[in-house]
């Protein structure tokens, strides 16, 4: 199965625990490899690449919603013309808060639902392909 993948640049805006805030240059990653994921990249200031996966379907709901969406290390929520997206850091740092302007957030919704229809993501993923993958089996 071929696999579709796209990548954004977005800016955000960065809310740091100290009060610092600043802008920060990101991006988006989307596949149709793993249609129910979406991948938010950025790098700090010594070259390090972080990246956060997580499900379409929450930034989604998160972009459309005044009430923060998602369970552990991040939520999302709409907040007036932006979109704000909590990560929380696995090493007990204080929690990263962004804001993304939500029209950007939108472009990228519908980008990503015309390669993989919100609802269809199955009919885009080889789950058997995955397993022999993982396994180290050919298929």
């Amino acid at each position: 199965m071929n696999s579709v993948s796209i990548r954004q640049p977005i800016n955000a805006v960065c809310f740091q625990a100290d009060g610092v805030v600043h802008q920060i240059g990101m991006a988006w990653r989307y596949s149709t490899r793993d249609p129910y994921a979406v991948i938010l990249e950025f790098r700090y200031s010594d070259k390090t690449c972080v990246e956060y996966h997580f499900a379409r379907e929450l930034l989604r709901d998160g972009a459309n919603s005044d009430c923060w969406k998602g369970e552990g290390d991040i939520l999302v929520r709409r907040s007036g013309n932006h979109v704000e997206v909590v990560l929380k850091n696995p090493e007990g740092e204080p929690p990263l808060v962004l804001a993304f302007d939500r029209a950007e957030i939108k472009v990228a919704l519908v980008k990503m639902g015309l390669m993989a229809p919100f609802g269809c993501e199955r009919g885009y993923y080889d789950l058997d392909q995955e397993i022999a993958t993982y396994l180290g089996v050919a298929s």
